[in-house]
């Protein structure tokens, strides 16, 4: 086992290095002086090292064959060995960051909006999709499979869609929850559905071609899942992990 001997790290990871068989490394991001640096390093040495920039914790996830560090101003996509495939933000990042489609979007909250990302075909490296106004505090998203359409939730508790379009996210409908309400992390694009869930457990399901309201099925717990529509059944994961399926059939309930 590798211990990460250096400053306070904020965020760290092991791996097995792909290029050196039979060794392992720490990858940490360090907070020394409220500053960031990302260090990859062994029991007895240190391999690299690179300084991030911005007063943000930097959003960071340790893949298989790399690294994928956002700060403040950057995407930065790094093999296991330093080399760095680096994107500049249209904006100063702001808030969260969400990843798609199994590591192939990113979505960004930015100080002019959401940005969102496409992985580089065949390099590394990132770029952009879209670039859109304000979707006020980002909550939550979600990317149609086909990448055409965004669904965001935040913390207004206003839920909105929008169309992906020649790089540009543009305005498709919005529709509110309930006062008092506030979004669960769970949110999906499927077939016609638009789908979330709030903090009480209940599901909405929303047309997507005129987001009306097909129906709410409150689940009265918690979810671990995001709710997966098959078969015209909604099937759902709740937090004791008990499995449920309903029918998308039913009528509309309340509230």
């Amino acid at each position: 086992r590798v211990v990460h001997r250096g400053a306070p790290a904020v965020a760290l990871a092991e791996r097995e290095l792909l290029l050196r068989l039979g060794q392992h490394a720490v990858f940490a991001i360090e907070r020394e002086r409220g500053r960031f640096t990302l260090v990859a390093e062994s029991a007895d040495r240190q391999f690299w090292q690179k300084p991030l920039n911005g007063a943000l914790q930097p959003w960071f996830e340790a893949r298989d064959d790399g690294l994928l560090v956002i700060d403040d101003f950057v995407i930065h996509a790094l093999s296991q060995e330093g080399e760095a495939a680096d994107t500049e933000l249209s904006a100063r990042r702001s808030g969260a960051v969400a990843v798609l489609g199994h590591g192939r979007f990113l979505v960004v909250a930015t100080a002019s909006g959401v940005s969102c990302w496409r992985a580089r075909s065949g390099k590394p490296g990132f770029e952009p999709i879209t670039e859109t106004g304000e979707l006020g505090a980002l909550h939550a998203v979600a990317l149609a499979s086909d990448g055409d359409q965004l669904l965001s939730a935040d913390a207004s508790g206003a839920l909105r869609l929008w169309t992906l379009q020649d790089g540009i996210a543009q305005p498709a409908w919005s529709v509110a929850l309930p006062a008092g309400r506030s979004f669960a992390p769970q949110l999906a694009l499927a077939g016609g559905s638009a789908v979330c869930v709030d903090d009480q457990g209940t599901i909405r399901i929303v047309e997507r071609a005129s987001h009306a309201l097909v129906r709410t099925i409150p689940t009265g717990a918690p979810l671990a899942t995001v709710p997966r529509i098959d078969a015209g059944r909604i099937i759902v994961v709740d937090a004791g992990g008990e499995v449920d399926g309903y029918a998308l059939a039913a009528p509309v309930t309340t509230p």
